[in-house]
């Protein structure tokens, strides 16, 4: 697909993977990720703590939608008389 303006053009490069604030070509090219998003600007790719975290909690639960997680919930009881 052709660019309208060459702002957003394509580049003749595919990324493998990332490691802190730098991503990684498939022909292992070193690149400085300064366009990332909120969550890489604050932790950086593939943060050790991070990844660690989630293959934890990925381990034990990774989904649960809306409609359950509610109905798992623990209600609060209301107050018998409001003041």
């Amino acid at each position: 697909m052709s660019a309208i303006l060459g702002t957003y053009a394509r580049r003749p490069v595919s990324f493998s993977h990332g490691k802190g604030c730098y991503l990684y070509s498939t022909a292992n090219e070193k690149y400085l990720d300064f366009v990332s998003g909120i969550a890489v600007n604050a932790l950086g790719h593939c943060h050790d703590h991070l990844v660690k975290t989630v293959q934890m909690q990925a381990e034990k639960l990774s989904f649960l939608d809306a409609t359950e997680s509610l109905g798992c919930m623990r209600q609060a009881k209301p107050p018998e008389k409001v003041v």
